[in-house]
């Protein structure tokens, strides 16, 4: 822990650092340093891709079992 209370990232474990669990508040960083970190970049890119493909995989098998079942239905009423 430093000087300032807070803890370093280096001291942090690594699942705290994938953004799962608890995480100890952070010191404000102004000026030049107000930037995303580029691994922060790349974890929010995957957990979105993740997200949406997962969101597409329901939404098309929603469909495909509307479609399969009313189809089943058709066949059952003729």
């Amino acid at each position: 822990m430093g000087s300032d209370g807070f803890l370093r990232p280096s001291e942090r474990p690594w699942w705290m650092l994938l953004g799962f669990g608890h995480r100890p508040p952070e010191p404000p960083v102004t000026g030049r340093a107000a930037q995303t970190k580029w691994w922060e970049r790349i974890r929010s890119l995957i957990f979105l891709a993740a997200l949406v493909a997962g969101l597409g995989l329901l939404l098309a098998g929603f469909i495909g079992g509307t479609i399969f079942l009313g189809g089943y239905l058709l066949e059952q009423a003729v």
